[in-house]
C-alpha cells in the first residue's frame, strides 16, 4: 500500500520559547525526528523530511551559542535539515521608564517557513504538512498552499502549554497538540551519531537530566 508523505516543519523559537516556560532545562535536547513520528499515522504515512527553522542568537553569551550550535549539529546528524534567518537590532523603548535600548529581533523565519510550505507543495513534495508554529503570520501561506492544492493536508501543531491561535486552526486542515509528555519521551541519547556512528556529539552539560523526580 502506497503511504501518504508527510513533512515535519519546526518554527524553532517558537517551540523554544514553549519548552523554556517549562523551566526544565533537559527538554530543550529535543529529538524532533521522533516527535514527528508521534503525530504520524503508523501505518497510512511516512516521514519524508524535517525542516527546522531557526536563527543563531550570536547576541547571546558564547556559551548559550555553543548549546545552540551544539543542538543544531545533533539534529543534523539525525537527519534533520536546518534553515537559518538573522537577528537583527531595534531601538526599543521601556514601558516603565521610556528610556531607550538596544533590541534583537528574529528575521526571515516566517518567510523561511512559508516559501518552504509553498514551493515543497507545487513540487509536489508532500501530501500532508505537520507545522510547528503558533503564530498568525503563517496564515496567508497555509491558506494559499490549501486553495491550490484542495487535496493536500497542513496539520497545526502547537506547542505545549500555549494558547491556540484561532486564525491558525480556521484556515489548516486540522490540529493537534504537543504534551509535555510527548517532550519526555523524545528526548535525544547522551551521545547523537550518524549512521555511520564516526561523527557524533554530547548533549550539553547544562541539558543534561535532572536528579529531581519528576511528577
Amino acid at each position: 500500500m502506497k503511504r501518504d508523505r508527510a513533512i515535519f516543519i519546526v518554527d524553532g523559537f517558537n517551540l523554544y520559547h514553549a519548552v523554556l516556560n517549562l523551566n526544565d532545562q533537559e527538554l530543550k535536547w529535543l529529538d524532533l525526528r521522533k516527535l514527528a513520528q508521534e503525530f504520524l499515522h503508523p501505518i497510512k504515512e511516512e516521514l519524508v523530511q524535517v525542516l527546522y527553522f531557526s536563527t543563531i542568537a550570536l547576541h547571546r553569551n558564547e556559551n548559550s551559542q555553543i548549546r545552540q550550535k551544539t543542538y543544531l549539529h545533533a539534529l543534523k546528524l539525525r537527519g534533520v535539515k536546518t534553515i537559518l534567518g538573522q537577528f537583527k537590532q531595534k531601538n526599543r523603548n521601556c514601558p516603565k521608564c521610556s528610556s531607550q535600548y538596544i533590541g534583537h529581533e528574529e528575521k526571515e523565519t516566517d518567510v523561511n517557513i512559508a516559501l518552504a510550505l509553498i514551493d515543497l507543495a507545487y513540487q509536489d513534495a508532500y501530501d500532508r504538512a505537520i507545522l510547528v508554529t503558533n503564530d498568525s503570520d503563517q496564515v496567508p501561506s497555509i491558506r494559499k498552499v490549501l486553495e491550490r492544492f484542495p487535496n493536500k493536508k497542513i496539520t497545526i501543531l502547537i506547542p505545549p502549554f500555549t494558547r491556540e491561535c484561532n486564525e491558525l486552526i480556521q484556515v489548516s486542515s486540522n490540529k493537534a497538540k504537543i504534551t509535555l509528555a510527548h517532550l519526555r519521551s523524545c528526548l535525544l541519547p547522551e551521545i547523537v551519531s550518524d549512521a555511520s556512528g564516526r561523527i557524533s556529539v554530547r548533549r550539553p552539560k547544562k541539558y543534561d537530566p535532572s536528579l529531581i523526580i519528576k511528577r
